[in-house]
């Protein structure tokens, strides 16, 4: 079923014009685009606010 049916979107995509989102069978693989990172950890801990006097 989900072959037929990116089998499907494939060739209606493709019948708008669109590039394929899919590489076609026996093509490799594309790199994964703009993988979201974590945010890197501080390098120092924020310090909280002094005490009122």
């Amino acid at each position: 079923v989900l072959t037929f049916a990116s089998a499907t979107l494939l060739v209606a995509q493709g019948n708008l014009g669109q590039p394929e989102p899919f590489p076609a069978p026996g093509d490799p693989l594309p790199a994964p685009a703009a993988v979201p990172k974590p945010l890197p950890a501080p390098a120092v801990a924020p310090k909280p606010p002094p005490a009122p006097v």
